[in-house]
């Protein structure tokens, strides 16, 4: 049975590097005159974020344990082997399993115990590492973020026609957003038939230089939003979007229509489809909940293009007949929350709850400080004498501590829905307010309106009216129908 080395850096930190985790593990194999058989190294992978599957050589190590192929193991900390409390616990019983000797080389890292005790410990520290690299990926958060609001990179490769300057902040290149002016300027007068044609056509006036990868390439830069000076990116579950009209290249009336250009040129290829309808991916069948498709149906001797479920064939609707109604319906639900008595109701609710939830939040966060100290001191204490009423004082303070940083999790989502909804109602209001400008809207800027309002829309048979599920945080609205709108307030978790 072998010794073995285990080393992991993280994606999150660097501070843990291989080299030292390898030099300080050596170092303490020798004093203990073990020689090192094997090393298992994984580089650059998050703990935190990958499963052990998705860490090869850790993976491959417990797979050598269970094989019997394992004595010793030595590892530079805890934290190396695992950083969320189920794989800490995980890992844990498979060495308490195959009674697998673990040592740890950093010199202030306490020794691994296969008892009862031992066992509550892990559970503990598992919590501590956690809770850590859990900061550590907020503060990177909010580094990014903050990157981000000042127009700086924030990680990845920016796209085609910008740069960083000296100073690290987005510019964009003037050789290349002429080169973008160009390929938009071409493709709203186009009279190619396919995108492909399109391309080289391109490649024919020296636009772009001639390149098996342009396809994909052109497609990406038309299709690129940040041209029309937008910036979007994506923390955790949150996106934020910033303008910063600095960069913009193409604007949003122009970026609409190349979008339009392009779906119709892709579509052009091999056998002509449908155009595409601005109710795509919203539609459903009212009976077995899947997607309804779109084609030509011929009915009493007049052809139209249908929605229709091919399992249920009855439930089907024609596409002019739907567009109409949920325009009416998006518009009339647009003009209703709008409406001031409805508008200060709406307010009474944010404010209610924003004040709620701030008192909340501040006693949840007194309460979790004197429970973390208490964790510590218990835990601490627990280390010393191993007195059984300490361990279930540590227990329990522990629980509470759980259950309160879940509602706190759950008060700081509400305060980011609740924050942003007012001026998403006026964005969708200023949208949906003027007919007129509703009606100069093409089926791409509609389809990208309802996407923000629309949810599910369900159809069923003939005598079935069509039922339209409405996005929104906080208000509810049941059964449209016939201009029947209905408001509820949702309850906030």
């Amino acid at each position: 049975m072998k010794t073995v080395l285990y080393c992991r850096s993280s994606i999150e930190s660097q501070e843990n590097s291989i080299s030292m985790q390898r030099t300080i593990s050596e170092a303490v194999a020798a004093q203990r005159s073990l020689l090192i058989d094997e090393e298992y190294i994984d580089t650059a992978v998050s703990a935190r974020i990958n499963k052990i599957s998705d860490r090869p050589n850790l993976a491959r190590l417990l797979t050598d344990i269970k094989r019997g192929n394992v004595k010793t193991l030595i590892a530079y900390k805890r934290d190396r082997l695992a950083r969320n409390v189920g794989q800490h616990l995980e890992i844990y019983e498979i060495l308490k399993k195959y009674n697998v000797q673990v040592i740890f080389s950093a010199s202030n890292e306490l020794p691994l115990q296969y008892s009862p005790a031992g066992e509550f410990f892990e559970l503990i520290i598992a919590g501590f590492n956690e809770r850590e690299v859990n900061q550590i990926a907020h503060r990177i958060r909010d580094t990014k973020l903050a990157l981000f609001s000042d127009g700086k990179n924030h990680g990845g490769k920016l796209p085609f026609g910008y740069f960083l300057d000296a100073e690290k902040i987005i510019q964009p290149d003037p050789i290349k957003v002429e080169k973008i002016e160009m390929i938009f300027n071409e493709l709203l007068v186009t009279e190619c038939r396919t995108f492909s044609e399109f391309v080289r056509y391109l490649e024919s006036k020296r636009i772009i230089e001639k390149h098996k990868s342009n396809y994909n390439k052109i497609k990406k830069y038309i299709t690129t939003p940040e041209y029309m000076g937008f910036r979007r990116a994506k923390f955790n579950e949150d996106i934020i979007e910033i303008e910063q009209k600095r960069l913009k290249i193409i604007d949003e009336d122009k970026w609409n229509q190349a979008q339009m250009i392009l779906n119709t040129l892709i579509q052009s290829r091999g056998k002509q489809k449908s155009e595409v309808s601005m109710l795509d991916e919203l539609v459903f069948c009212a009976t077995c909940n899947e997607p309804l498709k779109r084609k030509l149906i011929s009915m009493a001797g007049k052809e139209s293009v249908m929605y229709y479920c091919s399992a249920h064939y009855r439930n089907k609707i024609p596409q002019q007949f739907l567009e109409k109604y949920v325009l009416e319906e998006a518009t009339k639900w647009a003009q209703n929350i709008a409406y001031s008595q409805n508008s200060v109701m709406l307010m009474d609710v944010i404010n209610r709850v924003n004040a709620e939830s701030a008192v909340r939040l501040l006693e949840l966060e007194q309460k979790m400080k004197i429970l973390k100290d208490n964790v510590i001191g218990f835990t601490e204490k627990w280390i010393l004498n191993k007195d059984p009423h300490t361990q279930r004082e540590m227990v329990t303070e522990y629980s509470k501590l759980v259950q309160y940083e879940h509602q706190k999790k759950l008060l700081l989502r509400t305060q980011n829905y609740i924050g942003v909804f007012p001026a998403r109602i006026q964005a969708i209001w200023t949208q949906l307010n003027v007919q007129e400008k509703l009606n100069k809207m093409n089926s791409v800027e509609i389809a990208e309106v309802l996407k923000d309002i629309v949810s599910k829309i369900e159809i069923g048979p003939p005598d079935f009216s069509p039922r339209i599920e409405l996005k929104h945080p906080f208000l509810k609205l049941v059964n449209i129908k016939d201009g029947e709108i209905t408001i509820e307030i949702k309850n906030v978790d």
